[in-house]
């Protein structure tokens, strides 16, 4: 006889960070976040539509701009720090390189200074989720016992979150 069937706790965390994000009621973000997405994804269609403007991204800020999968939990998490890291980090003429490509392509919208902290506070809002996620899928902790204090570990930091500073999630 099988045993009771048990659903991934991988997949069952991912919708909550992905369908479920979508469901929140008092998310205040809900239609900035669109559209900040909606320009996001504008722009790694167009990277991987033209070859000319894929060289021209790479060259400009150094690599390729990820661009998020379906079938990948944390893609479009990774694509999105990618681009919060090009307007958080040190180097600064890589967002002007970025706003100078973007003003050069026809059909973007170039990112205003709300969609770059929505951006960055997406990626800090779901960097615990997207870590546990990582540690579930993971084959060095496939167990039963690594759920628990990696699902704790994501309510803490949070809920230190939440109490802490306005954030994404904020009720």
């Amino acid at each position: 006889m099988l045993s009771k069937h048990r659903r991934c706790a991988a997949h069952t965390l991912n919708l909550v960070a992905t369908t479920d994000l979508k469901k929140v009621p008092a998310w205040s973000h809900r239609k900035s976040f669109k559209n900040t997405l909606k320009k996001c994804t504008d722009l790694w269609r167009k990277q991987n539509m033209s070859s000319a403007i894929s060289n021209k991204i790479k060259t400009e800020l150094g690599s390729k701009l990820p661009y998020p999968s379906k079938v990948r939990w944390n893609s479009l998490y990774d694509s999105l720090k990618h681009m919060s890291n090009i307007f958080t980090g040190e180097d600064k003429e890589k967002v002007r390189k970025l706003h100078a490509l973007m003003d050069n392509i026809p059909g973007l919208d170039p990112f205003t200074a709300q969609d770059i902290d929505i951006i960055v506070e997406y990626v800090s809002v779901m960097t615990p989720i997207a870590m546990a996620l990582d540690i579930l899928q993971s084959e060095e902790y496939a167990y039963t016992g690594g759920l628990l204090p990696t699902i704790y570990s994501v309510q803490q930091r949070l809920q230190s979150m939440k109490t802490g500073q306005q954030n994404l999630l904020s009720l």
